[in-house]
């Protein structure tokens, strides 16, 4: 879910969940 790409340190944790 790229819902998370907002953020940089989130989006690093939308990796993880993908």
């Amino acid at each position: 879910m790229e819902i998370f790409g907002k953020s940089p340190v989130v989006g690093s944790a939308n990796v993880l969940s993908t």
